[in-house]
């Protein structure tokens, strides 16, 4: 992944997405070829935004997801709907989709 491309990646979510927030960026996942890289300028511009993890995985291992934003419980992904700011405290317990079997 060369910075233009993260860049604009980046700045495509902030438009598009009212959910998207510089704070996800905490960690950040690339599905791919087994060839690809992360440039050294886009590594730095990621960890400028906050960036402490970055990961490839290989698009050949099984489906991947859909580009977009992600929380992670008990090792699984969930998709985020909406945010809400909560500086009262409100929201301390959250609410996680069931998996119908």
């Amino acid at each position: 992944m060369e910075e233009d491309w993260v860049r604009d990646a980046i700045a495509e979510y902030q438009k598009l997405d009212d959910v998207f927030r510089t704070d996800f960026l905490n960690g950040v996942i690339f599905v791919g070829s087994p060839k690809v890289e992360v440039t050294p300028g886009a590594s730095k511009l990621l960890h400028s935004l906050g960036t402490r993890w970055v990961e490839l995985a290989d698009s050949n291992s099984g489906s991947s997801p859909l580009p977009g934003l992600y929380h992670v419980i008990e090792k699984q992904l969930y998709e985020i709907w909406k945010l809400y700011e909560d500086s009262q405290g409100a929201f301390l317990i959250a609410l996680v989709p069931g998996i119908d079997k």
